[in-house]
């Protein structure tokens, strides 16, 4: 693959990572801890998201 391509992907998955975060920031706002761990929408979200930024973290190319 060429370079340029190693980029655009690298850089997709950067704007996943920080879309994942914006979500993960508006939840907690709007959870408190008890509410998070007792699970329901708002745990499977935030883990949902964090599972979206770790999955695009560990596809980033050594390159960058």
């Amino acid at each position: 693959m060429t370079l340029v391509l190693f980029m655009r992907r690298d850089a997709q998955r950067l704007l996943d990572i920080v879309a994942a975060a914006g979500a993960v920031a508006g939840y907690i706002a709007e959870t408190g801890q008890e509410q998070f761990l007792s699970g329901g929408l708002a745990h499977d979200a935030i883990l949902r998201q964090l599972t979206v930024a770790g999955e695009a973290a560990f596809k980033i190319s050594a390159e960058l």
